[in-house]
């Protein structure tokens, strides 16, 4: 006969591994649902009629369809950096846009490839005079972790390679004031480039519920392996 006589300090080896386990599952869930709700908000969106764009449209993680007046500057251009597209390596054009309205936002007008040669991409600059756009407005991008860096200056040579700058960070760089927010342009506008703005294509759902599965899987095991391990002969 064999009854359960695990020792004292094993328990304290399963409830973290244990704890942690179920943690990053439950984490890949929540996961799953945030990308869920941004896939149900992008399509939501590109459905609505766009509403007028201003510099004081509050931006947040679901995007707004809306429309913008406006002269893009041309000679501020940033690029935005460690962005792909099919596995290849490029940047996300930023060309800041002053509103009819007042105030300037960002247009991000789509994604290029990298330079073979490690060089910052030629950009071709949207022709001169009054835009009329369309497009998506949510928050700005932001990393997965944010390190403290050195202080932003304010840029004199541009296109410019950035990093997930904040608002903040956009006022210095480019020494005016810009709404905390970027407009993702639409694909059908002229002026851009490489425009696929789903965000959960790349890592859907499914594929956290995936992991979630794995982690779940691995606690369960750990709990039979435990028990297993733990049954002693009397």
């Amino acid at each position: 006969m064999k009854k359960f006589r695990p020792p004292r300090w094993s328990w304290l080896v399963l409830l973290p591994l244990l704890a942690l386990l179920v943690g990053l599952g439950s984490w890949q869930v929540r996961r799953a649902h945030e990308k869920e709700a941004l896939q149900a908000a992008y399509e939501q969106a590109t459905k609505r009629d766009p509403e007028n764009l201003s510099a004081k449209t509050v931006a947040t993680d679901l995007p707004v369809a809306v429309r913008a007046r406006g002269f893009f500057l041309p000679n501020k251009q940033l690029l935005l950096d460690n962005q792909s597209h099919d596995g290849q390596p490029g940047y996300h054009v930023w060309t800041p846009m002053r509103l009819l309205t007042g105030g300037t936002v960002i247009v991000d007008r789509g994604w290029i490839a990298r330079s073979t040669s490690g060089e910052l991409p030629e950009v071709a600059p949207p022709r001169s005079g009054m835009w009329a756009i369309r497009g998506l407005w949510r928050s700005l991008p932001k990393p997965g972790m944010r390190l403290a860096g050195a202080p932003i200056a304010k840029l004199t040579k541009f296109p410019a390679a950035v990093e997930y700058p904040t608002a903040e960070d956009l006022r210095t760089l480019l020494g005016e004031p810009v709404a905390a927010g970027v407009l993702e342009l639409d694909a059908g506008e002229d002026g851009g480039f490489v425009r696929e703005w789903n965000p959960v294509a790349t890592f859907p759902p499914s594929r956290h519920y995936g992991y979630a599965v794995q982690w779940f899987s691995l606690a369960g095991a750990l709990v039979v392996l435990f028990v297993l391990v733990n049954r002693k002969a009397v």
